[in-house]
């Protein structure tokens, strides 16, 4: 089990992140803050520079758990890793478009795309304030997947704009898996996504979606 509590890219000093989490008709995305930007460009440029800034810094704060679970494939005679291909995706199917500026939609976004059957009824519940606890139905099986299949977590504060990783932190036999956040976490709104790996580590399920909202986030 390997456990990343200040995300990939290290931990946030000075100003925080450069996205901006953004809610929108009940749908939760994320764009980036404006830069200043001294080169000319027409309006089509613009946003298409906007969209390519946006995806690839997100992707860039997971790009390593991108590279376990998307291998590098040929596609249109090119050869692509699975960040290229992350990438490519989000830009065709992950963004919208809110009064000329981009947004990630992020109910929207597979981290991981695969054969292995996921877990069923997953519910994330807060234990304490930076712990959860994670579970998942435990009597579904087939011949695809196995007691011995583990889960790999991916926890994003869309305010601090970090990733929490937990790779292969508890197996599906076990039912649940207790883990603490940061400790310098406001726990607001989080975004989860669960993969599930095969324990040869030959196949993996697609990524799964879920939102926790805190209840005082939830009554304001």
């Amino acid at each position: 089990m390997a456990e990343i509590k200040d995300g990939i890219l290290g931990g946030v000093s000075g100003k925080i992140g450069n996205m901006v989490g953004y809610q929108w008709r009940g749908r939760n995305l994320l764009r980036i803050n404006p830069q200043l930007n001294k080169r000319k460009a027409s309006t089509a440029q613009q946003l298409q520079r906007e969209k390519f800034g946006l995806v690839s810094s997100f992707v860039n704060k997971v790009r390593d758990v991108v590279k376990l679970y998307s291998i590098e494939r040929q596609i249109n005679n090119k050869r692509l890793s699975g960040k290229e291909q992350l990438i490519s995706l989000l830009m065709k199917q992950c963004i919208t478009i809110l009064e000329g500026t981009p947004y990630l939609v992020l109910d929207r976004i597979l981290l991981a795309i695969g054969t292995l059957p996921a877990a069923t009824e997953e519910q994330f519940q807060q234990h304490d304030q930076h712990t959860f606890l994670f579970t998942w139905n435990t009597r579904l099986t087939n011949i695809l997947s196995q007691p011995e299949d583990s889960v790999t977590l991916l926890v994003y504060h869309d305010k601090w704009d970090e990733f929490y990783i937990l790779q292969r932190g508890g197996t599906r036999q076990e039912g649940q898996l207790l883990f603490t956040l940061p400790s310098h976490w406001e726990i607001e709104r989080l975004h989860f996504w669960s993969i599930w790996e095969s324990a040869e580590e030959k196949r993996n399920s697609t990524s799964q979606y879920h939102l926790f909202v805190a209840e005082h986030e939830r009554t304001t």
